[in-house]
C-alpha cells in the first residue's frame, strides 16, 4: 500500500510539473488605471443633424504625454482636464471621444497590454438605453457624445494604444 501511495504521489508531481505554465506570458496583462477623470457627455439629435454638424463631434482618441499634446476640444473644453494637474513625468493621459446611440447610464474601463500584438488597449463598456427610433430616419434620434479620460502609468510616446468600446442595452 505504501508503494502504491508513493507511485500515485510521484505521478501527481510529474503531472503538476508538466502542466506548469507559470513561465509563459498570458495573452493579456491587466494594467492599473491610476485615476479616472469625470467623464463629460452631451445628448445630440444625431438623426436630425447635417453631415457638417456631425463633424463637430469627432470620434477620436489621444495619448497625452505632455501638456502641449492636449487636443483642442470645441465641445467640452479642456479646463477640467488641465485642472487635474496630471504629472506627465510619471503618468500618461488617455482621452477618448465616442458617439453612442441612445443615452449612457454607466461605463467601465479596462486597461491592458496585448502580449501577442505588443500594444496597449483601453476599452470601455457602456451601459446604454434602449434606442428610440425616428420612423422617418434610419438612425436613432438621440445620441450621446462622450469624452472619457483616464490616467495611467507612463507609457512611451511611440507606444501603440488601441481604443475600443462596446455597448450593452437594457
Amino acid at each position: 500500500m505504501k508503494q502504491i501511495s508513493r507511485f500515485i504521489i510521484t505521478l501527481l508531481l510529474i503531472a503538476c510539473y508538466s502542466c506548469n505554465n507559470h513561465d509563459e506570458r498570458g495573452l493579456y496583462t491587466p494594467l492599473a488605471i491610476v485615476a479616472e477623470l469625470e467623464p463629460r457627455s452631451e445628448i445630440i439629435p444625431f438623426a436630425d443633424m447635417t453631415p457638417e454638424e456631425r463633424r463637430e463631434y469627432p470620434r477620436t482618441n489621444y495619448v497625452v504625454n505632455a501638456p502641449e499634446d492636449l487636443p483642442d476640444d470645441k465641445v467640452f473644453g479642456m479646463q477640467d482636464i488641465i485642472a487635474a494637474n496630471v504629472d506627465f513625468s510619471r503618468y500618461t493621459l488617455l482621452i477618448n471621444y465616442n458617439l453612442i446611440p441612445g443615452y449612457i447610464f454607466g461605463h467601465r474601463y479596462y486597461w491592458q497590454y496585448d502580449n501577442t500584438l505588443e500594444q496597449y488597449e483601453l476599452g470601455c463598456w457602456f451601459k446604454a438605453s434602449e434606442l428610440d427610433w425616428d420612423e422617418e430616419s434610419d438612425l436613432p434620434e438621440d445620441w450621446t457624445y462622450y469624452r472619457g479620460a483616464v490616467i495611467v502609468n507612463k507609457i512611451s510616446s511611440n507606444a501603440t494604444v488601441a481604443f475600443s468600446y462596446s455597448t450593452h442595452n437594457d
